[in-house]
């Protein structure tokens, strides 16, 4: 208690030592446990820590190109870095990862458009295919309508009024359901 130790060539003083029977409030060990005083400490000594994997950031001057850099930098670290008996030294280019990801997301978006463009031109014939069904099945009503004085545009616009109250009906119908499943939990 009291006393230093020293890592790496810095000291830590001691402040106390817990029992080693205790454990903390995930169920570890506080044995097992280094407890470091203030969060400058930890960025301080651990702040460049990564998820397994050791990184450099390199950075450049404007005017320089990225990717030569990048693979200078590789090239001599493999050859003459300290981390070389571990394994390979990695350049990643994040504008190219991101290039990469930007053009899936477009792909996704073609892909989408294309399916809602087939989905508009289904529909577009169902709604042609009914309006044709409704004109062969109501010949009858056209012919008096027509021996009663009726104009072929007054007959048209019964028509198209028909189909658009049908599609608005369509298509409510299929918004109250729409909203109905995805609500179901």
């Amino acid at each position: 208690m009291g006393q230093s130790i020293y890592i790496n060539g810095e000291g830590f003083k001691v402040v106390g030592i817990s029992d080693s029977s205790e454990v903390d409030e995930s169920g570890m060990p506080v044995e097992s446990l280094i407890q470091l005083p203030t969060q400058q400490t930890f960025n301080k000594y651990m702040g460049n820590l990564t998820q397994g994997m050791p990184q450099l950031l390199v950075s450049v001057e404007k005017g320089s190109d990225k990717k030569d850099v990048g693979k200078k930098v590789e090239k001599a670290l493999n050859k003459k870095g300290t981390g070389v008996s571990e394994g390979q030294y990695s350049y990643e280019d994040n504008e190219a990862i991101m290039k990469t990801i930007g053009s899936v997301l477009d792909t996704i978006t073609y892909f989408v458009a294309a399916v809602a463009g087939i989905s508009l031109f289904i529909a577009g014939i169902g709604v042609m295919n009914v309006m044709y069904i409704s004109v062969t099945e109501r010949t009858e009503e056209i012919v008096i309508r027509r021996a009663f004085g009726a104009k072929g545009r007054d007959i048209e616009i019964q028509f198209l009024v028909d189909s658009v109250v049908l599609c608005l009906i369509g298509g409510i119908i299929g918004l109250i359901l729409g909203i109905i499943i995805t609500t179901i939990d």
